[in-house]
């Protein structure tokens, strides 16, 4: 998985990067989600986490500032295996809510449900618009 951050949004190198990536590159492929608006500076990460914690609290693994992104805010996680994974994302029941951008159209994200992303996909979390990319 690849992050492009800006300033004002962080990465836990610990969380993003674990004991599975060997294992994970063996059934293939990273994702790389990128916030692209929210902040100035750009940075890319990828990781090979299957399960990523989005918000404002320092334990998740991608932490967004703003004051309407929640403490634990979203999950991006992986469901499925090899060639039939898919990628999902679920509101962890936030305030001011989750949508995916995908077509010119933006469509909310209903808390508790997973709804699947794609390649291309930008996700809304308060003011930050995070991009997602599948190697």
């Amino acid at each position: 998985m690849r992050f492009s951050l800006r300033t004002g949004s962080w990465y836990r190198e610990d969380a993003l990067f674990g004991t599975h990536t060997d294992w994970f590159k063996l059934w293939g492929g990273l994702v790389q989600p990128a916030v692209i608006k929210g902040a100035d500076k750009l940075k890319i990460v990828t990781t090979s986490l299957l399960d990523i914690s989005v918000g404002r609290d320092p334990i998740n693994a991608l932490v967004l500032d703003g004051s309407v992104v929640s403490r634990t805010h979203a999950r991006i996680h992986q469901k499925g295996f090899w060639i039939f994974k898919k990628w999902f994302i679920e509101d962890l029941g936030s305030k001011h809510g989750t949508g995916i951008y995908r077509n010119n159209i933006t469509a909310p994200v209903k808390s508790g449900i997973s709804c699947e992303i794609r390649t291309g996909d930008e996700i809304i979390i308060g003011a930050n618009m995070i991009r997602i990319d599948f190697d």
